[in-house]
């Protein structure tokens, strides 16, 4: 069964690769390759760039419970504007010489960051409340309660951000897989049931149950025929897209994995984003069968020529 692309964001396009995306309170963000990151509406009306990293590559965007977006690139930052923005300007809240923040996560009002050298900081009221090294490049970053999840290249650990005893290595798993990372599914017990993340080679995806000790519930080898550049997800769906110009949704997830739908753009797809999700009533409500209700998400997804769509899946 195949989804359809309800729009197009060809006006006001980067130049170059999107490698972020970011859906929050009727606004998509994208940040580009080329250090900007591009406003639109939900519907892909684009409205306004801001020169945030110029000409140094944007890494990710995240955003608080404060209307603060935040960003990170190769220019060594860490930036963050308000909203409404009315103009270009950012703040800067770190700028490194010899190191690139490469991941960024937020729980609430607490920013998590990730560098290339290992390091992760806690910001709360844009200020380091405290800082750990896992000692390996952080690509993704992820917080459950105390549960802290780093992805490399080769390997995912989860760390325990409060250890009973000073300097005591805080290391509860480690299991083999890469980046991207994310949580999902429905929160049982003020946690999400499960972490999702590739496999080694990057086409693979691993679902892990969110409960120590971390078991691995199930990989799915070959997931797609080249490597898996972007993840996203709803409580009881995931998408999942690549160099393959492919993006899937699945179904199934805490048994065996299953593609319902699919949506086939043509373009090396580099980042996904969850948008708004929209309830549909069908059938007679005097009628003895009564009315359905259905929701189905919106999806946006980003290509390697700087072009960002609108996804509709409805299985």
């Amino acid at each position: 069964m195949s989804g359809e692309i309800l729009s197009v964001g060809e006006i006001g396009k980067h130049a170059g690769s999107v490698n972020a995306l970011l859906y929050d309170n009727d606004h998509v963000y994208s940040g580009g390759i080329d250090g900007v990151v591009n406003v639109w509406g939900k519907d892909l009306q684009f409205q306004r760039e801001i020169p945030i990293h110029k000409n140094f590559a944007v890494l990710a965007i995240v955003a608080n419970l404060q209307n603060h977006i935040y960003t990170c690139g190769r220019d060594g930052s860490l930036r963050y504007f308000r909203v409404p923005w009315r103009n270009s300007n950012n703040d800067i809240l770190l700028q490194a010489v010899a190191t690139d923040v490469t991941a960024l996560f937020c729980v609430g009002n607490l920013l998590y960051s990730g560098d290339d050298k290992g390091i992760i900081k806690r910001w709360y009221n844009n200020r380091i409340s405290c800082q750990l090294n896992v000692k390996k490049e952080v690509k993704s970053v992820a917080v459950d309660g105390s549960n802290l999840f780093t992805a490399g290249d080769k390997e995912i650990l989860i760390t325990d951000l409060k250890p009973d005893i000073e300097d005591e290595d805080g290391t509860k798993a480690k299991i083999p897989g890469r980046g991207p990372l994310i949580l999902f599914g429905p929160k049982i017990s003020n946690h999400q049931e499960f972490v999702v993340f590739l496999t080694r080679d990057g086409k693979g995806i691993t679902l892990v149950d969110n409960v120590f000790p971390f078991e691995v519930i199930w990989t799915e080898e070959n997931a797609h025929d080249t490597v898996i550049n972007a993840l996203c997800a709803t409580d009881d769906s995931l998408f999942t897209a690549g160099g393959d110009g492919i993006v899937k949704k699945w179904k199934n997830l805490d048994r065996k994995p299953t593609i319902v739908e699919t949506v086939t753009i043509g373009k090396s797809i580099t980042a996904l984003c969850v948008g708004p999700i929209h309830t549909v009533h069908v059938g007679d409500p005097e009628s003895e069968e009564g009315v359905e209700t259905f929701t189905y998400p919106t999806i946006y997804a980003a290509d390697s020529e700087g072009v960002v769509r609108r996804l509709k899946f409805n299985a």
